[in-house]
């Protein structure tokens, strides 16, 4: 049973997910050059929207589903629906993006 929304969806596991990804990170490392894991990715991510884009961090806090704090202005501003988060994720997925292909132009 594969449940919708997952980023990385699986029909082999039970939770409905890809589980176990840590026997990759080897072989990752080896092709990539460079030490990989995929909490990197989301550390990326964070910085990307924080630094380069500049979105607030009570934003950035729910796109990568960080607990929120018990402040109670962060509570109201945190309170974002799926499709005010899916524009700016964009952004970041794209600035990611065009980082990764203007690098790459350079090897």
């Amino acid at each position: 049973m594969v449940f919708a929304g997952w980023v990385f969806p699986s029909s082999k596991s039970r939770s409905g997910h890809v589980e176990g990804v840590q026997q990759y990170y080897a072989a990752i490392t080896e092709a990539g050059g460079a030490k990989f894991w995929f909490h990197g990715l989301r550390n990326s991510f964070i910085t990307v929207a924080e630094r380069e884009l500049m979105l607030p961090i009570s934003l950035t806090k729910r796109l990568v589903n960080h607990a929120r704090p018990a402040d109670v202005t962060e509570g109201y501003a945190a309170d974002w629906t799926v499709e005010q988060l899916r524009e700016p994720a964009q952004r970041v997925a794209d600035r990611i993006d065009g980082q990764v292909c203007s690098h790459s132009a350079l090897i």
